[in-house]
């Protein structure tokens, strides 16, 4: 059972902040809206221009960080539990890691700019209403680690669905007890 916190994501407009030690263990997606950028990763010297997007496992993996007068960039910082909790399991992550720690920086086409900046922009607006349910608790419950296996999208009629309803229950018991 993961629960997830605001603090988890964080939206910043200055990627000098990506090497502080308050955010060492976020996970670090920046778009690069006008001008560029530089910085070292992994042993090597990487330039970031208007219209790149970056992503990389670790914040305080980026060092030598430097920005030009005219640079503008969103960057949103995720803790690797609001991954875990928000993201479906699959075997695709070692690939994806392997070629982003070879380089970080990806070349997004003039559609993808616009379709990463609405992303941004709606990441933004939503963790800006802060009355909205998305800043409440949130309980993500990952079935193989209860030892219940093999379930569809249609649990309550599996063989197991007994199983499944005392999960149900004993959670829906712990959230009137808070």
């Amino acid at each position: 059972m993961v629960s997830f916190q605001i603090d988890q994501i964080i939206v910043d407009n200055k990627l000098t902040n990506a090497g502080s030690s308050r955010l060492e263990r976020y996970l670090c997606h920046a778009l690069c809206y006008e001008g560029h950028g530089t910085f070292d990763f992994n042993n090597n010297h990487y330039r970031f221009e208007a219209g790149n997007c970056l992503i990389v496992r670790r914040g305080d993996m980026l060092e030598n960080i430097w920005q030009s007068a005219d640079f503008r960039v969103d960057v949103i910082y995720v803790t690797p539990e609001f991954i875990t909790i928000s993201t479906p399991l699959s075997n695709y992550w070692t690939n994806g890691s392997l070629a982003l720690f070879n380089d970080p920086i990806i070349w997004l086409t003039p559609e993808q700019q616009k379709v990463c900046a609405l992303d941004f922009d709606y990441i933004k607006r939503r963790l800006a209403l802060t009355t909205y349910h998305f800043h409440r608790d949130a309980t993500v419950i990952y079935l193989p680690d209860q030892d219940i296996h093999g379930n569809s999208h249609f649990m309550f009629q599996e063989k197991n669905n007994a199983q499944i309803a005392d999960l149900v229950m004993a959670w829906i018991e712990k959230l009137s007890l808070n």
